[in-house]
C-alpha cells in the first residue's frame, strides 16, 4: 500500500476536498458580489416608504469587496511563507530519493 496506507490517501483526498471547497467559495465570495453589483448598478428608485432593499444590498456587496481587498495582501503574504515553508521542508527530502534510496531493482 505504501507508506500511510490506506488512511493517508483518505487523508489526502479530504484535505483536496476541503482547499477545494475553500478556493469555491472565496471565488463565489468575489465574483457573486461583483455579479450583482454590475446587474443592478443602474435600478430605479420606486421605493415610497421605507429603506431600498437593493440599495443595502449593493450596500452589503461593495463592503463585501471591500474586506476581501483589505485582506488580500496578507493572504498573498501568508500564501508565500506557507509555499517557501513547504519548499523548506521538501526540498532536503527530495535529494535521497533516488532508486538505490528507494530500493528500486533495475533489470536490464
Amino acid at each position: 500500500m505504501g507508506k500511510h496506507g490506506k488512511h493517508g490517501k483518505k487523508r489526502q483526498l479530504a484535505i483536496r476536498w476541503a482547499s477545494l471547497a475553500f478556493c469555491a467559495l472565496f471565488a463565489a465570495a468575489i465574483f457573486l458580489p461583483t455579479g450583482y453589483i454590475i446587474i443592478h448598478a443602474g435600478h430605479e428608485h420606486a421605493m415610497v416608504d421605507g429603506p431600498c432593499f437593493t440599495c443595502a444590498c449593493l450596500e452589503a456587496a461593495q463592503s463585501m469587496l471591500r474586506l476581501l481587498s483589505a485582506c488580500a495582501p496578507g493572504l498573498a503574504v501568508l500564501a508565500a511563507l506557507l509555499a517557501a515553508s513547504f519548499l523548506i521542508c521538501i526540498l532536503p527530502r527530495a535529494a535521497y530519493v533516488t532508486p538505490v534510496a528507494l530500493k528500486v531493482r533495475l533489470n536490464n
